[in-house]
């Protein structure tokens, strides 16, 4: 019989080859199964990226996922004896498979979180893309930096969802309104600051989390607190 021919293993079929058939059908069958196994990939490892800095293409690493979590936008700075300041938005999530077997190296850009608004009233910076580039430069993977807080205590919004690169993508969490009963929250989108002392909340370094509003007072306010910085995670398949 004629040599099959398959890309899986499920393509195989165990009763070849015959009997009858020559020693050389028997080989090609051997090469046949020693090109499907390689086409078989394990998870071999993983590498994080807190810092831009460089992907290198390990030996027998056919294909990556790749997670990157954009920056968080800034939060607004407090008003005197008006609003709380908005908080920033989180940074979106990119997911993309990529098989990388003609890659050899892709740069990783973290991106930085949002500076806060100035008091009184000074509007954030939104956050800074995580990106996973490779020569061209072709964008492989794309996580949208979060959005500042808008004016006075207005959150920043989700729409870096419809931007993002990637197979996958997740919107991350809106900011929240200025409340002058809570005090900053520097999570996934960070909570408005408050009054009475409260200050505004510095969103964690790789959080993605917006950062929270400045407080109002009565004769000062505060200033909005930074969003976190981006993260991105490569898990590497091969054998």
């Amino acid at each position: 019989m004629g040599l099959e021919t398959g890309t899986g293993i499920g393509d195989l079929v165990p009763a070849n080859p015959l009997s009858t058939d020559a020693v050389s059908a028997g080989d090609d069958h051997i090469r046949l199964i020693k090109t499907v196994m390689q086409s078989i990939t394990f998870l071999t490892g993983i590498r994080e990226y807190t810092i831009s800095g460089t992907w290198n293409r390990p030996a027998n690493v056919k294909k990556i996922l790749i997670y990157c979590l954009g920056g968080g936008g800034g939060g607004n700075g407090g008003t005197i004896d008006a609003y709380s300041g908005g908080s920033g938005s989180s940074g979106a999530v990119a997911i993309k498979l990529l098989d990388v077997s003609a890659i050899a190296s892709a740069t990783v850009t973290i991106g930085a979180g949002g500076i806060g608004g100035t008091a009184p009233a000074g509007l954030g910076s939104p956050g800074e893309d995580t990106t996973f580039t490779t020569a061209g430069p072709v964008t492989q993977c794309q996580a949208k930096g979060g959005i500042n807080g808008g004016i006075a205590h207005y959150p920043g919004g989700v729409h870096a969802r419809n931007i993002s690169t990637g197979d996958i993508i997740f919107p991350g969490h809106f900011g929240m309104f200025g409340d002058p009963s809570q005090s900053g929250s520097a999570s996934f989108g960070g909570q408005g600051g408050g009054n009475g002392g409260f200050s505004a909340g510095d969103a964690s370094p790789n959080s993605g989390g917006g950062g929270g509003g400045g407080f109002v007072g009565d004769a000062s306010s505060a200033p909005g607190g930074a969003g976190g910085s981006g993260y991105c995670i490569v898990m590497e398949y091969g054998w």
